[in-house]
């Protein structure tokens, strides 16, 4: 009866053992985010696609986001640059990648909505 207690703790803790081992594995992704001309965006926004993580750039473009071991998709966008996604696979020891945004030029364009229109009332202009 004692070796059978004993076989059963045993395999207790192996499975206890083997739980803490799978779930303690995790990979960091880490890197920068510049423009061009090797200027940090700071503030830049670093998230991984279909998940809630995610990550903003501090004031030297540095960024770190803990992440399960694999492939994911990483989406990094900053207002007037074009939004970057990239396949990146972490690994368990951790994976560096640094992203270079290029000009949107996008922010030269204005949009204007309503109307002056003297036969209108104010009721009845766009909003």
């Amino acid at each position: 009866m004692n070796q059978f207690i004993q076989k059963k703790l045993c395999l207790l803790l192996m499975s206890f053992l083997f739980v803490l081992v799978a779930a303690a594995q995790s990979g960091t992704l880490r890197g920068t985010v510049k423009d061009r001309n090797g200027n940090a965006l700071s503030g830049a926004s670093v998230i991984l696609q279909g998940s809630s993580k995610g990550t903003v750039a501090d004031n030297a473009g540095n960024y770190s986001i803990s992440a399960s071991p694999g492939k994911h998709t990483v989406i990094v966008s900053f207002v007037g640059f074009a939004t970057q996604t990239m396949e990146v696979t972490i690994s368990a020891s951790g994976t560096v990648q640094d992203f270079v945004l290029l000009d949107s030029g996008d922010l030269g364009g204005v949009t204007i909505t309503g109307s002056r229109n003297v036969s209108r009332t104010r009721t009845q202009t766009a909003v």
